[in-house]
């Protein structure tokens, strides 16, 4: 894990304790919800196809609503939910934390390098510094013969 992956992990981790539950994408269009936490697929107006949208709280009222918890990202259509209910416009809404790539709060505005600047001083040496002697300092005075018996 990079130093780019840890810091956004923690600003997560920070924005998530005070997430909020947001509007992902229009459902049926097949756009993408970046989310990780729980999204909720299901009807984006209170009535049919247009007037006064839905939120988190009203979609948990109706009767039919598909909810499902991801990590990253999920296609907000009804070939992926279903069709929780029939005749309405619907959308999914993320109840956690927005994980697209194009987000101006929380995108840091500067990334530390983990390229090291120094190189190392100490080149290690692949020559020994002591050379063994192969030749025995104390020769045996006593050779021993041995005889095979029989």
């Amino acid at each position: 894990m990079n130093i780019q992956s840890i810091v956004l992990l923690f600003i997560c981790f920070v924005y998530r304790i005070s997430a909020s539950s947001f509007k992902c994408v229009d459902g049926g269009s097949g756009q993408i919800c970046f989310c990780a936490g729980s999204v909720y697929y299901g009807r984006k107006y209170l009535s049919g196809t247009s007037g006064t949208e839905t939120d988190l709280t009203t979609i948990q009222t109706f009767t039919y609503y598909v909810q499902t918890n991801i990590a990253n990202s999920i296609e907000c259509s009804n070939s992926v939910f279903g069709n929780p209910a029939p005749g309405y416009t619907k959308h999914c809404i993320c109840d956690g934390v927005y994980t697209g790539t194009v987000s101006p709060t929380f995108v840091p505005s500067v990334v530390p390098s983990v390229v090291p600047s120094v190189e190392p001083s100490v080149v290690p040496s692949v020559e020994p510094s002591v050379v063994p002697s192969v030749e025995p300092s104390v020769v045996p005075s006593v050779v021993p013969s041995v005889q095979p018996s029989v």
